[in-house]
């Protein structure tokens, strides 16, 4: 028979086992609980696609309407990683004894490599020019050459007033750029120089500026789209068109068609946009973005008088099919096939547009594929034109961004100087290119060669 202390012991043993096996329970429970809400997220995204059709490129992320989808890329997806750097030294990393416990060492049994990418410490570096000047008795006047990398009457160099203007594109405040330049190359700059920096970069891009504008002109299509701008507490609006390969950005004190009719004068391909009222008679052939096609769906059913009827689920359910086999119909190859296409889903245009007697937004959703059947399908009879509009809003993106920060522009020429780099830069974005390398080679630096090395 076992003692009393032998069967104290083995009771304090079984009580910390239950006590181990109900924390174990208790977090069986609460995993449970995730997966059962995990189930009931699936069931219900299951049911909406089940509703609304499978998951397509113009339908909103999971997390904005549904439930949330995992986080990262979809699985089998091939992981994109960076392009190794380019050596510029090697380093032999040894030691004689050990860090810890300062025994000597022998010979090293193995080599491992690390690579570390690291700025180096920049400083700004100031330069005497010595200007020989000369008489050129052809021209009866003192003559010089001009010195490379240095913009007439500056006394900032083209390297330093090209990343202040680049840092502005950014976003950045004249105060936060101010501080930038101070804490990274220990230059004192006053907001006033800024401003004059700015303006002679885009001074000196104007020329530029003005050749993006004639590719755009020259473009098979063109993604066109305006935004509110305030100058001086007025309104303004800033529109951009965006081609393949350019960008050009104007700012504009209406958002009417005027703008767009001098930006785009004698154009003759294929205008791409929303449903803003100014693209309505344009002289200009059109395609209507199809993602903003079903934002109106869902912009008037976030309507509070509202009310779901039969008609709205008709009218819902069509124009989403629409869309639909009209986005799949991009990858049709032959131009008879998308011809044949194209007169289909006008066919099922015009019966949207009769569809509805009595409900007031489904009248207006069939009043508008009525209004613009002609519009809708453009691009299945033209190649090179999207069906969706998202190149113009993203385009329009970092001066909305830009906007919250500095809330317009002080001056009309201040805004047109912010239009001019913004263009440059984000033409620069379109061709995998940087801001620096673009912007220098337009004014005849040979090659952006990084900061100055101190």
């Amino acid at each position: 028979m076992r003692s009393s202390e032998e069967l104290d012991a083995e009771n304090r043993r079984l009580r910390q086992r239950v006590a181990e096996l109900e924390r174990a329970n208790a977090e069986l429970g609460q995993q449970v609980a995730r997966l059962q809400k995990r189930v009931g997220d699936l069931e219900a995204l299951v049911r909406r696609i089940a509703d609304d059709g499978p998951a397509r490129p113009d339908r909103p992320p999971p997390g904005r309407d549904g439930p949330r989808g995992p986080p990262g890329a979809r699985e089998g997806h091939e992981a994109h990683h960076r392009a190794p750097p380019i050596l510029d030294e090697e380093v032999d990393v040894t030691t004689a004894r050990c860090p810890d416990c300062a025994s000597p060492l022998g010979d090293p049994i193995e080599v491992r490599t690390r690579v570390v990418e690291d700025l180096v410490p920049a400083r700004l570096r100031v330069t005497r020019y010595r200007v020989h000047r000369y008489w050129c008795s052809g021209c009866q006047a003192k003559v010089e050459a001009s010195s490379t990398g240095v913009l007439p009457g500056q006394r900032f160099g083209l390297h330093l007033l090209l990343l202040a203007a680049y840092l502005r594109t950014l976003g950045l405040t004249w105060g936060k750029v101010c501080a930038y330049l101070r804490e990274a190359f220990r230059i004192e700059v006053s907001h006033g120089a800024l401003v004059r920096m700015e303006a002679t970069v885009a001074e000196a891009l104007g020329p530029r500026y003005g050749e993006l504008l004639r590719e755009v002109r020259a473009a098979r299509s063109v993604h066109a789209d305006p935004t509110s701008w305030r100058i001086d507490g007025e309104d303004h609006w800033l529109w951009v068109l965006t081609a393949r390969g350019v960008a050009y950005f104007a700012v504009r004190d209406t958002p009417g068609k005027r703008p767009i009719e001098e930006l785009l004068r004698d154009y003759g391909g294929v205008v791409v946009s929303d449903f803003y009222p100014a693209f309505r008679n344009l002289p200009y052939r059109q395609q209507k973005c199809l993602v903003h096609l079903l934002r109106e769906l869902r912009r008037f059913e976030g309507k509070p008088d509202f009310r779901p009827g039969r008609e709205w689920k008709r009218v819902r359910m069509r124009v989403k099919r629409l869309v639909t086999e009209a986005s799949r119909g991009a990858a049709l190859r032959g131009r008879g096939r998308r011809l044949a296409l194209k007169a289909r889903l006008e066919s099922r245009a015009d019966g949207i547009a009769r569809l509805p007697r009595r409900h007031r937004y489904a009248l207006r959703v069939a009043k508008l594929v009525g209004q613009y059947r002609g519009s809708l399908f453009t691009f299945l009879e033209r190649d090179g034109v999207g069906w969706e509009n998202n190149a113009a809003e993203r385009g329009l993106r970092p001066m909305v961004v830009n906007r919250k920060a500095s809330f317009g522009s002080r001056s009309v020429e201040g805004a047109d100087r912010r239009a001019v780099l913004q263009s440059v830069a984000e033409t620069a974005h379109l061709r995998g290119t940087s801001f620096l390398e673009f912007a220098g080679g337009a004014l005849g630096l040979p090659s952006y060669g990084g900061l100055p090395e101190p």
